[in-house]
């Protein structure tokens, strides 16, 4: 009965210290779940904060990303307009270049006809002087310089040239062989004539008197070797009594 009784006491003895370990681990294991708990807690928000720090990092990202995007499109864009810019530079630089070589030509062509002018024009006062220097002896002729026409027109009164009211007369054989000795040294130059006659007659009479005086003295001056191609003969009737005139000039400028 005493056995019984004391194996029952230590039954329930090893029982009690079952339960109490049971107990203890189970305190152990709530604990350590708590603490897994806590750290699962933790590492839960500290996912979520990554989260949520990823997601703002990939919004900052995108937003860069869209701004690099920007600025790259806004730069292709410039390129471009600069380029179109840069084609339409040469272009007008090309037009420019061409108009300042077409200006340079003109120029050219300007100058050499200044020159050529200048060239003519000493060319003609050399004449001049010539025909000037030649002439100055006979009394009663008027010299006059056209410059339209790079003409000389010398005035012949009557006295000069004429007896009566058409013929040359002797005297004036002298002044015909100098002009007819000047056009020859001067085979560049021209002859024209132009005659009128007395007033006081009608109109027809004094035309027909003109062409007289000037065709006798084209003719003497044809005897003289003056060339026919290089003499003009005109004739007009006037009122006034006008002498004849005689026109000297370069050749192609009358």
């Amino acid at each position: 009965m005493r056995s019984s009784y004391y194996g029952l006491c230590c039954l329930s003895f090893i029982l009690l210290l079952g339960a109490c370990s049971s107990s203890k681990k189970y305190k152990m294991l709530q604990s350590d779940r708590q603490e897994l708990q806590l750290q699962l807690d933790s590492s839960r928000s500290q996912l979520a904060q990554l989260i949520r720090e990823g997601q703002a990092n990939n919004s900052q990202q995108r937003a860069k990303l869209q701004e690099g995007l920007a600025a790259q499109k806004a730069a292709e864009e410039a390129r471009t307009k600069a380029l179109t810019q840069l084609k339409e530079a040469m272009k007008a630089q090309e037009a420019c270049v061409a108009q300042l070589t077409q200006a340079e030509k003109a120029l050219q062509i300007f100058q050499a006809k200044l020159a050529k002018e200048a060239q003519e024009k000493a060319a003609f006062e050399l004449v001049e002087k010539a025909i000037l220097e030649r002439f100055k002896t006979y009394k009663g002729l008027n010299f006059e310089r056209i410059e339209g026409t790079k003409a000389i027109r010398i005035a012949c009164p009557d006295s000069l040239l004429f007896a009566g009211k058409n013929s040359v007369q002797s005297k004036g054989k002298d002044f015909l062989e100098d002009l007819a000795s000047l056009l020859n040294e001067k085979a560049d130059w021209e002859l024209e004539l132009r005659a009128t006659a007395d007033k006081g007659t009608k109109a027809k009479a004094r035309l027909a008197q003109a062409n007289t005086r000037a065709n006798s003295v084209a003719i003497k001056l044809r005897l003289l070797d003056l060339p026919l191609e290089r003499l003009y003969v005109g004739a007009w009737a006037q009122e006034d009594n006008i002498p004849l005139y005689l026109y000297i000039y370069p050749k192609g400028k009358p």
